[in-house]
């Protein structure tokens, strides 16, 4: 399971191209977000004010579409299962960057 929590008082956190890759075969599914909902991701935390979504604008590294994370006075968490074989390398990458920064609590 690959899990990303973030909290953001204000602001908010994007994450964009999660991938988890074995050679050339990538093991996320919409690591990009392109589907334009959180598909293939499941959503879990407390966070009642602000809970992070998948927006569609730029500043998406790449295609239209990124996970916002903007979770006020608690932290909310995507997460993805995918199988792996015991003794394999995988390549686990993502892009991430802050905005609407900087406070006195961020978290991811």
């Amino acid at each position: 399971t690959l899990s990303f929590t973030s909290r953001h008082d204000p602001g908010g956190w994007l994450l964009d191209d999660v991938a988890v890759n074995q050679s050339s075969t990538s093991l996320i599914v919409n690591g990009g977000f392109e589907t334009g909902d959180l598909n293939g991701w499941s959503y879990s935390g407390s966070c009642t004010r602000y809970p992070g979504d998948v927006r569609q604008s730029k500043p998406s590294k790449s295609g239209n579409y990124y996970f916002y994370g903007t979770c006020v006075n608690d932290t909310d968490t995507i997460s993805q299962q995918f199988s792996t074989m015991p003794g394999s390398s995988y390549r686990v990458s993502f892009w991430l960057t802050n905005y609407g920064c900087c406070s006195p609590v961020e978290l991811f």
